[in-house]
């Protein structure tokens, strides 16, 4: 089967991993794929999972489009180079990762193929056009862009929709047409082996509790919150350290926050890194703030190193945590609240060692392996 992927680009964020992930595992079971990637590769792409190893494997074409609108786009030679490109292919599957990937891929035609969206969040484009946003630029260039596709999707034979979670199935079961419903609840998955502690691994004890967070360091990610938490702890005389993974256009403000807070030598920011699983396994705790968050792919790797999780409520994230057993939600924004879930795990050994051992069985059931079974029998339903 020759399966294409439309991708914006390649970086470390979490439809990348697992679209690597995916990649690999389809090749090893005898298929042919093709990535292309709509923009050069993000900065964070040097500390890709296994970058050496992918960029080997699978073919990866970075093609940089110059998107403004639907219309223009489809008129440009650029649409004709990616249509070469396609046809030579001669993809049995294309399937689209992400809001760019997903118009630029369906201003082609391919009626041979099979079309998957992957909804990795809930497409706002995609949302009804309301009266109040007639006044509204961005709304009414999105209404465009949404009927753009509607009439793509019918011209290349219909379309299929992967949702990563229930909330965004809920989404576009609210927001697609009657004849566009033909959506399939597949949660994401990770490579559970790269994120298992090693056997007889010993942390090297630095501070009563470490905590640690994996993000982009934007404003729905919320990580102000966590120096929030922080301080909670400190006000406690609790020896906690918040280790904070990512880089974003907040990194200033948050060190500035740290300090104001005065948790500065309580907080370490790492930046990027390629091996964030060897960070995991000398952590406690795995602690996320966001306030929107599609599914939580990050949470099923905190959980496979063996991490309880103490999470805000981003929606997606409800099919991960199960209550007490592999977490704790806290449905309220409340920095004493967190701090109080956190101590809860922390402070009973018993209770820590359980919620332990059972992250790690509930991360296996997510492991690339099965995942690639089920998107294949979807293919080829």
């Amino acid at each position: 089967m020759n399966i294409l992927f439309f991708i914006p680009q390649l970086g470390c964020g979490g439809a990348e991993v697992l679209l690597k992930d995916i990649s690999l595992e389809l090749i090893k079971r005898g298929n042919k794929v093709k990535i292309i990637s709509l923009c050069e590769h993000h900065y964070s792409f040097i500390n890709f999972p296994e970058r050496a190893l992918f960029t080997s494997t699978v073919s990866i074409e970075v093609f940089p489009v110059s998107f403004t609108n639907p219309i223009s786009f489809l008129r440009s030679k650029e649409v004709k180079h990616l249509q070469k490109i396609v046809d030579e292919f001669k993809p049995d599957i294309i399937h689209s990762h992400l809001f760019l990937a997903e118009i630029v891929s369906r201003s082609l035609f391919y009626p041979d193929a099979k079309w998957f969206s992957h909804c990795h969040d809930n497409m706002r484009q995609l949302k009804p056009f309301a009266l109040k946003d007639l006044i509204n630029k961005i709304r009414l260039k999105e209404n465009v862009e949404k009927w753009y596709l509607y009439y793509r999707y019918s011209i290349n034979k219909g379309n299929r929709f992967i949702a990563i979670s229930n909330d965004a199935q809920i989404f576009f079961q609210q927001v697609l047409p009657s004849y566009l419903n033909k959506i399939t609840l597949l949660f994401n998955s990770i490579n559970v082996d790269r994120f298992k502690k090693p056997i007889n691994f010993q942390k090297s004890k630095k501070h009563q509790i470490q905590l640690t967070t994996i993000g982009s360091l934007v404003n729905k990610k919320n990580q102000a919150f966590l120096l929030s938490v922080t301080k909670q702890l400190k006000l406690q005389n609790i020896d906690a350290h918040l280790n904070l993974f990512g880089d974003g256009v907040n990194r200033k403000q948050l060190e500035s926050l740290a300090i104001k807070l005065g948790v500065e030598n309580h907080v370490t920011f790492h930046g990027n890194h390629p091996n964030v699983a060897s960070y995991l396994w000398q952590s406690d705790i795995y602690v996320h703030s966001a306030t929107y968050e599609p599914f939580g792919l990050v949470l099923i790797e905190a959980m496979a190193a063996g991490l309880p999780v103490v999470c805000l409520d981003g929606g997606g994230n409800r099919d991960i945590i199960e209550q007490n057993k592999n977490g704790i939600m806290v449905y309220e924004q409340n920095a004493e609240l967190f701090a109080e879930a956190i101590l809860k795990i922390a402070t009973n050994e018993a209770l820590y060692q359980q919620m332990s051992a059972y992250a790690v069985e509930y991360a296996s059931r997510f492991d690339i392996k099965p995942y690639t079974d089920k998107l294949l029998a979807l293919y080829m339903s």
